[in-house]
């Protein structure tokens, strides 16, 4: 009978994600006057996200997000908060610190107190001409994936 009960439930969980999976999409059609021309790949890392202003990367600003998915030039970001500057810098951890400058093309709610933040990605910025990044190097060793302790992830 225990063994029933449990299969009942889980029933009734598989049947609300899938109703829950039906009604959403990960990947959104683009909206009237929004200018897509890539498809989206659905990525979820953390980043390194600041303004940048007057021609540089305002790293006092720095915080983290976390991507939605990925252009073939572009970066889809959730963040906490609406995002308050034209331009972006973006840093991704790929063999060490990289930071990318981008314009930012949409910041909208998408509810519970989260927003979208669509970048268009212009340029890669070598650190060694804008030294102000190595002062994130802290930061951006959080954005290393520790390896798992277990052998198999937990679902």
């Amino acid at each position: 009978m225990l063994l029933f009960e449990l299969s009942r439930r889980q029933m009734v969980v598989k049947s609300f994600l899938r109703r829950l999976l039906d009604v959403t999409c990960p990947t959104l059609p683009p909206l009237e006057g929004e200018r897509r021309s890539s498809e989206r790949i659905p990525r979820v890392l953390p980043v390194i996200l600041m303004p940048w202003e007057r021609g540089k990367p305002v790293v006092e600003e720095a915080t983290f997000a976390i991507t939605k998915d990925f252009g073939d030039c572009s970066v889809a970001l959730v963040l906490p908060q609406p995002f308050r500057a034209e331009d972006a810098v973006v840093g991704i951890w790929l063999e060490g610190p990289n930071y990318l400058h981008g314009v930012v093309e949409q910041n909208s709610p998408i509810g519970g107190g989260f927003w979208q933040l669509g970048i268009s990605l212009e340029r890669l910025l070598p650190v060694g001409d804008y030294p102000l990044l190595e002062k994130l190097n802290p930061m951006a060793s959080r954005l290393v994936v520790p390896k798992p302790l277990s052998p198999s992830p937990v679902a």
